[in-house]
């Protein structure tokens, strides 16, 4: 590929993380009646296939910060979608669930994803082995360098004397 191909293929990239940072501030039912923010039905997800394990767990598994899942963790059982318990042997430990509400939602969300995923592959169902390499190797290295930048943001510049 030319410089200009991989350009271009950055260009799409952003256009895509601006409409997903512009849906992250809709917020939809997904059969509770509770309206949920994408980060927070994405969290119900997480804890959904993780039952049971702890908000450094789900940060992990996230890649979101313990804080920031802490917090949404809390919200989410104000409203009655996650539930808190203590682990076995260590009343310390706190352990996450799904509500019955947070598992309707989760089922909904489930849904919402299941008719983009039929829609994903209807258009690229005939991704040859290799061009199906390269989008995930594509798609790996994006995420790469969106952590090093999100680090290297996190650290001070280097001094320079000059």
């Amino acid at each position: 590929m030319t410089k200009e191909e991989f350009v271009k293929l950055m260009e799409i990239w952003v256009r895509i993380l601006n409409k997903m940072n512009e849906e992250e501030c809709k917020k939809r039912n997904y059969g509770t009646g509770d309206l949920l923010s994408r980060s927070e039905i994405h969290l119900l997800q997480a804890i959904g296939r993780n039952q049971g394990k702890k908000i450094t767990d789900l940060a992990n598994y996230t890649g979101v910060t313990k804080g920031a899942v802490s917090q949404m963790v809390n919200k989410l059982a104000a409203r009655g979608l996650v539930e808190k318990y203590s682990g076995a042997g260590n009343e310390k430990e706190v352990l996450l669930k799904l509500t019955a509400p947070g598992e309707i939602a989760q089922k909904g969300h489930d849904r919402h994803h299941a008719m983009i995923v039929e829609e994903v592959e209807a258009a690229l169902g005939d991704l040859t082995e290799d061009q199906a390499r390269f989008l995930e190797k594509f798609l790996r290295v994006v995420e790469k360098c969106i952590d090093d930048f999100n680090t290297m943001a996190d650290s001070p510049p280097p001094l320079v004397f000059s």
